[in-house]
């Protein structure tokens, strides 16, 4: 993920069936597109997903992988 093209990014809690949640990373995009930058289980692994890209910004990098 190109972090530059980046406007704002979240965690967005999604219901699929009654009892079901998932929780995606997502990012708006300068276009004004959304694009989910990884589809977690749990709340806690989507926080995880973001604190790792928070961190690769905070230490300069542009380009960040996600585990």
């Amino acid at each position: 993920m190109n972090i530059r093209y980046v406007r704002s990014i979240w965690i967005y809690e999604h219901q699929y069936k009654e009892g079901k949640k998932e929780y995606l990373v997502k990012c708006e995009m300068t276009e004004e597109t959304d694009e989910t930058v990884k589809t977690c289980k749990t709340r806690e692994e989507a926080e995880k997903t973001l604190e790792q890209i928070l961190n690769q910004y905070d230490r300069g990098q542009r380009v960040i992988k996600i585990k």
